[in-house]
C-alpha cells in the first residue's frame, strides 16, 4: 500500500486577502487568558467578557456544552488541586489533611469555571472563522518575526494543520472511553486507529490567504481589555 502523501498547501498565494478580523480576536483571547493571575472580581468580569463573545458568535449551543463535558476529568482534576493543595486555613478542621482549605475552594472553583470559558471561547472562535482566515490572522500577528529569519508562514500552517488533526481524533478518544479493558489497551487502540486514519485519508490541500490588516475598530475590545488589565495590575502592586 503506498503511503499517503504529505500534507502541504496548495498551489500560491491568491490575491485576495482575510484574516483581518481573526488577528484581534486572538490577542484578546491572549489577554483574557491573562487575568487568571488576577483575583475573583477579575474572574467574574473576564467570565462576563466570554460570555458576551459566545453569545455574539452564537456558538453557545449543545456542541459547546458537549464540549466541556468531555473535558470533566479535567475540571474535576483542577478543582482536586485547588481544594486541596491551596494553603490557608482548613474548611472542617477536624479531618486535618483529609479537609480542602477554605482559600481553596473560595478560589478554586471560580479559577476552574474561568478556564473552562476560555476553552469555550477559543472552540468558539475555531467555528466562527474558516480554518484559512485563522491562518491568516496568526501570520498577521507573526508577521514580525520574519525579520529575525523566522519562518513564520510554515510555524502558522503547522499549527493550525495540529488543531485540525486533534479535532480528527477527539471521535477516536471517545471510542476508546467507552471501551472496556486496562487504559494502555486503549490507548494502544487510539494510536492504532490514528495511524490508520492518515494512512488512508490521502493528501489534504489549504489554501494560504494572504493576510490583511485589521481594521482599526477591530481593535477596540483588545484596547479595552489591555486597558482593563494594566489597570487591574497597577492597583494589585499598589
Amino acid at each position: 500500500m503506498t503511503a499517503a502523501a504529505p500534507v502541504a498547501p496548495a498551489g500560491p498565494v491568491p490575491q485576495t486577502g482575510g484574516g483581518g478580523a481573526v488577528a484581534p480576536r486572538l490577542v484578546e483571547l491572549v489577554l483574557l487568558a491573562a487575568l487568571m493571575g488576577q483575583g475573583l472580581p477579575a474572574l467574574c468580569g473576564g467570565g462576563l467578557w466570554i460570555l458576551a463573545s459566545l453569545a455574539r458568535d452564537r456558538v453557545l449551543d449543545r456542541r459547546l456544552v458537549a464540549l466541556l463535558l468531555r473535558l470533566g476529568w479535567l475540571w474535576f482534576s483542577l478543582l482536586v488541586l485547588y481544594f486541596w493543595f491551596t494553603p490557608g486555613d482548613r474548611l472542617f478542621p477536624g479531618l486535618g489533611g483529609l479537609s480542602p482549605t477554605l482559600e481553596g475552594v473560595a478560589g478554586g472553583w471560580m479559577r476552574v469555571a474561568f478556564l473552562a470559558g476560555l476553552a469555550a471561547a477559543a472552540n468558539g472562535l475555531g467555528r466562527a472563522f474558516p480554518r484559512e482566515e485563522l491562518l491568516a490572522g496568526l501570520l498577521w500577528l507573526l508577521a514580525p518575526l520574519e525579520r529575525v529569519h523566522l519562518p513564520v508562514a510554515r510555524l502558522g500552517l503547522r499549527l493550525v494543520l495540529v488543531f485540525d488533526h486533534l479535532a480528527r481524533l477527539q471521535p477516536l478518544f471517545e471510542q476508546a472511553r467507552r471501551r472496556r479493558g486496562p487504559v494502555v489497551e486503549r490507548v494502544a487502540a487510539v494510536f492504532r486507529a490514528a495511524l490508520e486514519q492518515g494512512a488512508g485519508a490521502g493528501a489534504q490541500e489549504m489554501v494560504l490567504v494572504h493576510p490583511l490588516a485589521p481594521p482599526r475598530r477591530a481593535w477596540l475590545r483588545p484596547a479595552l481589555l489591555l486597558l482593563w488589565l494594566a489597570w487591574l495590575v497597577a492597583a494589585g502592586r499598589g
